[in-house]
């Protein structure tokens, strides 16, 4: 009975020593801290977390609407504005200076949307970047280099 008394005193002097190892590390810790650091936010509660949390997804999810009713406006001001971008097209000779202009998010958007405003894929083959839109479009075919190279013999 004894050694189980003293064994117990033992584990709740090293239990107590490692706690006690904890908080003055922590403390130590807080010193490097500036005061200014230390917000309310810091000792929150569970509770408070929780309806933080869903603040923050219906913030996300109002945000994701906004975004997508701003990219759809986008989307309706450059069909609207297709002539304009043919037009800008036909004097850079550029989908991606096109694109960039003309704030698509990138040049496969704009490349399939001169297709469309154009009718037919011919005049953007002239285009300076014509075969890195068709790669990144996935359109691009490695056997056209060789036929090409062949045909510049």
């Amino acid at each position: 009975m004894f050694e189980k008394i003293k064994c117990l005193i033992y584990f709740l002097q090293r239990f107590i020593n490692i706690k006690l190892k904890h908080y003055m590390f922590i403390t130590e810790m807080t010193d490097f801290i500036p005061e200014t650091d230390l917000t309310l936010e810091d000792k929150m509660s569970y509770e408070d977390l929780l309806e933080e949390n869903i603040y923050l997804k219906k913030r996300c999810s109002e945000l994701t609407q906004k975004n997508d009713s701003l990219r759809d406006r986008i989307n309706s001001l450059q069909n609207n504005l297709g002539s304009e971008i043919c037009e800008y097209f036909d004097d850079c000779r550029s989908i991606k200076k096109t694109a960039e202009y003309f704030s698509y998010e990138n040049i496969v958007d704009c490349g399939n949307d001169l297709i469309e405003f154009f009718g037919a894929s011919d005049p953007l083959e002239d285009a300076e970047d014509y075969k890195e839109f068709r790669k990144l479009d996935g359109r691009y075919d490695s056997s056209e280099d060789d036929s090409s190279s062949e045909d510049d013999q």
